[in-house]
């Protein structure tokens, strides 16, 4: 078997149709894993309606563990050379698997990249193909080196089975930002990876909002898992450094971003001064320039006031 497709499935009844028929769609040889995460929808009904007329449809059913824990589970009973991690709200496009199969056929290599189309659920409208550029075969350092397409979406590669396997890489249970992890550790290893110029894949933007408590604890697990990354990237030494620095700094905006969102919640006052004094240990200082104070006074402020008094941050914050 060339290709194995994991599907993790988890409360998506009103898209999972839509996936399976654009994944079914293609009529030759393909193994199928959907593994059930413990969904309480009628997603599992839909994957037994769909098993029954598809015998290429294979569904495992666990205990509810997560994204990353259901693509393991996947991963483990796959048996294809190669494996495509497709999430069960998205789609592929028409021509997708006969792209993807020719290429492995033509030029095998350890992992495939291909561009994707965003779909704004809230307003109904696509993006425009996200990077549409050809990548010849290369290692994972100078992929990353040579790349505008810079997307870690694990739904955005194929990755080789026995390269996964072989080295024991699996999607890091109970984190956000998991296809990161996986694949930043990837890359610095990697010998063989090319990109494919056409975009195969639909990802669905959902919309969301951040008002209750359980929406607070969402973020401030969004902010850790950057800080996590953060970690990580420091600790890389087999990719480049400048690319490196430069991802850090993404990661520490993205952060910051949303840990303002954060002080601004209901959350009380002490768990968020505790997330701040644990972002400080990472990053225990925000850089103070000239023309960051140029171009906000208020910003540098806040920069000053986090890098001196973090009880004085979260005030300042929280009444911004």
């Amino acid at each position: 078997m060339q290709l194995s497709i994991v599907i993790p499935v988890y409360n998506v009844a009103s898209y999972l149709e839509a996936c399976l028929a654009s994944v079914t769609q293609y009529t030759g040889p393909l193994e199928i894993i959907a593994v059930n995460d413990g969904a309480t929808d009628d997603s599992p009904a839909i994957l037994a309606q769909w098993a029954a007329k598809d015998a290429r449809i294979r569904i495992i059913s666990r205990e509810n563990g997560g994204l990353s824990a259901a693509r393991n589970t996947g991963l483990e009973a796959a048996t294809g050379d190669y494996i495509w991690f497709v999430d069960s709200d998205d789609w592929i496009a028409p021509q997708a698997l006969p792209i993807l199969l020719e290429a492995i056929e033509r030029q095998p290599a350890q992992m495939i990249a291909f561009s994707h189309i965003d779909y704004w659920e809230a307003t109904a409208t696509f993006s425009e193909a996200q990077y549409l550029q050809s990548i010849p075969l290369c290692t994972g350092r100078e992929f990353i080196q040579q790349s505008h397409f810079f997307f870690t979406g694990a739904w955005s590669f194929l990755y080789q089975r026995s390269l996964l396997m072989a080295h024991g890489y699996r999607f890091k249970e109970g984190q956000l930002h998991e296809d990161d992890y996986l694949n930043f550790s990837l890359f610095g290893k990697v010998t063989e990876i090319y990109k494919l110029p056409q975009a195969l894949y639909y990802y669905r933007r959902r919309p969301g909002s951040i008002i209750t408590s359980i929406q607070c604890e969402n973020i401030a697990k969004r902010i850790r898992s950057y800080l996590h990354l953060i970690q990580l990237l420091r600790g890389i030494t087999d990719l480049d450094a400048a690319f490196l620095h430069q991802k850090c700094e993404a990661y520490e905006r993205n952060l910051f971003g949303l840990l303002e969102k954060y002080l601004k919640s209901s959350d009380a006052r002490e768990r968020q001064l505790a997330l701040v004094q644990e972002i400080k240990k990472v990053l225990p200082q925000r850089k103070l320039t000239w023309e960051a104070f140029r171009h906000s006074k208020w910003k540098w402020l806040l920069k000053l006031m986090y890098n001196y008094s973090p009880k004085g941050y979260v005030t300042m914050v929280s009444l911004r």
